[in-house]
């Protein structure tokens, strides 16, 4: 929400409706709960919607876990939780856990005439969960409860996913793309699955995540996915700071990085009053299924923030404005729709920016990288096609793409669209920043980048560099 930016200290007396109508997992829902002030008081709603079966499973279980305060304190719940994301294996204790909330939330037979299941899950404390799912949704938690698979099966199909013969060379490629004294981690994490600080024995973790399986026991991850790319490196690199761990624990200070949020989360979900709302839907079915349970007191259908996701690239700017556009809510002049672009650059023609890496444009853009970061380098012919083939992707952040983007918008229509359901992009952006690497409220057009940022964000993270990011205001 950014609220120092937009509503202020007046935020900790506003009741507030939030809608993640693409959310993907409960990250940015964490992240903006832990971004109110500490002594809140108003009620805040959230509705959280995302059409994948297995991301509304893990989503309605994570949220029930961490809101329940029956269950266990906030940091036990946090590390749990914190391995059902991100960790092949759990231990006894922790399955035992999952086991109790899948019991409480699946264990149930729903009529082939209910195409959807209007439910609330009981617990206690000062915050609700409720959910709208399918009924796919429902058969598949019962599914996987029911599974009866055992460590040895899942490890064995990880491993084959994470270690196909035919993908030496991108693993190889991954490996240089990281510094010398965080190989070592990430290799440990690519054969162990358990998201653990380095020399954290792994033995107690002898019971698979039902969560990352389908019920025939396949991974259910691809082989270059990792949960650095999940949460911003330069955040975890304080943490680490902050705790003076080893400068070559990377997945450990990302252990510490998400408990800490994670147990903050829970420690605010346990005190202030919240009230989720799970839907699994398609993004255009949201907002009739939100009026369709209004009156079973499910859902507002007005928002003081709606995030979007990407999901601007799959369906383009005018099903999300016909969607969404008319659920901002009209007495907070501070409610915005948020959405960004991973592939605009597919709808126009770049063609001055780098494509192949033996190109001349390529080492062109590569070396203007090298300037604009201080990054130096051997300039032997080894070290030089190495350094091409590392930080040629994260040249992108060299280019200004504005005038492109510009192009782009022209061709999705986007100011004659917003107007006509009432709504204007923002000159300046109080959420997030147009582009990594810059401030919110920057209109620079070429972010800030040193050698850091570019292994942080570029070379951990994954990120493009040419992601573009919008937010839009009632008019």
């Amino acid at each position: 929400m950014n609220v120092e930016a937009n509503e202020g200290s007046a935020v900790k007396n506003m009741d507030l409706s939030l809608c993640f109508a693409a959310s993907g997992d409960i990250r940015n829902v964490v992240k903006t709960i832990n971004g109110l002030p500490s002594d809140y008081r108003g009620t805040c709603t959230v509705v959280i919607n995302d059409i994948n079966r297995y991301v509304a499973i893990r989503n309605l279980l994570f949220l029930c876990m961490l809101c329940d305060t029956s269950g266990p304190s906030p940091e036990e719940t946090a590390e749990a939780v914190l391995h059902m994301c991100y960790s092949a294996g759990l231990t006894q204790t922790q399955t035992v856990y999952l086991t109790h909330w899948m019991r409480r939330l699946f264990n149930r037979t729903v009529s082939r005439d209910n195409h959807c299941v209007v439910d609330a899950a009981f617990l206690k404390g000062t915050s609700e969960v409720r959910f709208v799912y399918p009924r796919n949704v429902l058969e598949l938690g019962k599914e996987i409860l029911g599974s009866s698979y055992g460590w040895t099966q899942a490890k064995e199909d990880m491993t084959a996913v994470r270690f196909p013969a035919q993908s030496v060379d991108y693993r190889d490629y991954r490996l240089a793309n990281l510094r010398p004294r965080h190989r070592v981690a990430h290799v440990q994490w690519m054969r162990s699955g358990i998201l653990l600080p380095i020399g954290e024995s792994t033995h107690k973790f002898d019971q698979p995540n039902r969560l990352l399986f389908t019920p025939q026991a396949e991974y259910l991850l691809f082989d270059n996915q990792s949960p650095l790319s999940a949460w911003n490196p330069l955040e975890i690199e304080k943490t680490r700071q902050s705790l003076n761990l080893p400068e070559g624990d990377l997945y450990g200070s990302m252990f510490f990085h998400v408990k800490s949020q994670l147990a903050e989360f829970a420690s605010r979900a346990r005190q202030f009053k919240l009230k989720f709302v799970l839907y699994g839907m398609n993004l255009h079915q949201l907002a009739p299924f939100m009026q369709w349970t209004k009156p079973m007191g499910m859902a507002p259908l007005a928002f003081d923030r709606i995030d979007t996701s990407n999901v601007l690239d799959t369906l383009g700017i005018l099903e999300m404005f016909q969607s969404l556009g008319h659920l901002l809510k009209t007495s907070n002049p501070h409610s915005a729709l948020f959405m960004y672009s991973m592939n605009w650059r597919t709808q126009v023609s770049v063609t001055d920016t780098p494509a192949e890496p033996n190109s001349t444009v390529a080492t062109s853009a590569t070396m203007k990288l090298m300037d604009r970061a201080n990054i130096k380098m051997d300039k032997t012919p080894q070290a030089t096609q190495l350094l091409r083939f590392t930080l040629l992707p994260n040249s992108w952040a060299c280019f200004n793409l504005e005038p492109k983007f510009n192009e782009f918008k022209q061709v999705q229509r986007v100011k004659a669209v917003g107007r006509a359901v009432g709504l204007k992009e923002r000159r300046t952006p109080r959420i997030h920043s147009r582009r990594y690497g810059l401030p919110v409220g920057s209109d620079k057009p070429e972010p800030d980048i040193t050698e850091e940022i570019i292994y942080q964000l570029g070379q951990l993270a994954g990120i493009l560099w040419s992601e573009r990011f919008m937010e839009f205001e009632l008019v």
